[in-house]
């Protein structure tokens, strides 16, 4: 329960952001299209600042491939993560408080395949005025502050981040930024503009589709992986990243040192899809697919002289659908709910 509960809600409030920041790269809005096309898919941008609610569906499913070789054929060759689940999303910008600013209620479905011990199951909670709601195994619905999840993932990275690079206070950002190697990294990621690589992103208007009753006007983006990662550009960017990672300690180092190389191994698409309604002018669906492939043999090579290794496929799924935008009633938190600690919640 309490592992399917964190993968669960942690996948769907990660759509929920996705969903919410839509379009949010208004420069990159208009490339490859010509005025008219443009002019539609950027009021659509501006049109999101006017959502305040919507109801939503998404689906999700993420499969790997090929991972038999790595295990010399005893282990599983393959594994899928899949979850779909539909609820009520609404807004409210005049909350002080920033975990209070969306209310959302969400039923979940989940499954796990292929790791030798399948596992699925559900789960629903509801998002009122800062606090999450759910049910224990009792049926019970139970509360507690969204906000503590900020401040365990707080801490969590503080964890991870140990004494900050280069020797100083992770939690003083001054004092990483004075060390020359984290403010070198800090301006070349600043200064990293990936849509002007050349053969990395592109996009086009496809066919038009009816989806919620209405004509939808399709804009879909392709992003080649391997030529993003092996552009000088963010080979620049990786080289930095390890002179920082050097500040830090020699075994992180290490791990930097191996980033070129990996990114020399991966290859394939993600597409980004966009359906604007061709009457309210909201994007209705938002569609992300990936398709790569990771190439171990240039790390394990090929035994005693017999085939390399096949890659590894990766295959992401994610659509979300939104409906009755501007239309859609607040959830209202569970009746006779009782409001605990995260520890409680999670039980």
């Amino acid at each position: 329960m309490k592992s399917r509960f964190i993968v669960l809600c942690s996948l769907f409030i990660m759509l929920a952001a996705m969903v919410t920041g839509v379009s949010a790269q208004t420069d990159v809005n208009c490339l490859g299209l010509n005025s008219d096309d443009c002019a539609i898919i950027s009021q659509a941008t501006a049109n999101t600042a006017n959502i305040q609610s919507f109801t939503q569906n998404f689906t999700f499913e993420f499969t790997v491939s090929g991972m038999a070789a790595m295990s010399g054929g005893s282990g599983p060759d393959s594994m899928s993560i899949k979850a779909d689940g539909s609820g009520p999303f609404t807004f409210n910008p005049a909350a002080t408080d920033p975990t209070a600013m969306f209310n959302m209620a969400m039923d979940i479905n989940g499954s796990v395949t292929g790791t030798g011990e399948d596992q699925s199951g559900s789960v629903s909670f509801v998002i009122v005025d800062g606090v999450i709601y759910a049910k224990d195994e009792s049926g019970a619905w139970k509360g507690a502050p969204l906000a503590e999840i900020a401040e365990s993932f707080t801490q969590q990275m503080g964890a991870l981040t140990g004494g900050g690079m280069g020797g100083g206070d992770s939690s003083d950002p001054t004092a990483m930024l004075n060390n020359p190697a984290v403010a070198g990294l800090m301006g070349s990621a600043m200064n990293f503009d990936p849509v002007n690589i050349p053969g990395f992103i592109s996009q086009e208007r496809q066919a038009d589709a009816e989806l919620n009753g209405q004509r939808m006007i399709a804009f879909n983006y392709t992003a080649d992986i391997g030529t993003l990662l092996q552009s000088a550009e963010f080979q620049k960017l990786l080289s930095d990243a390890s002179a920082a990672a050097a500040q830090a300690d020699p075994e992180a180092a290490q791990m930097a040192m191996m980033a070129p190389m990996f990114a020399n191994m991966v290859s394939g698409n993600f597409n980004y899809t966009r359906w604007v309604g061709a009457d309210d002018g909201f994007v209705n669906r938002i569609a992300i697919t990936g398709d790569l492939n990771l190439d171990l043999s240039m790390m394990m090579g090929s035994s005693g002289g017999g085939a390399a290794m096949p890659p590894i496929n990766l295959k992401l799924i994610m659509v979300i659908d939104l409906s009755n935008i501007n239309n859609t009633a607040a959830p209202v938190a569970p009746a006779g709910a009782t409001i605990g600690t995260m520890d409680d919640l999670m039980g």
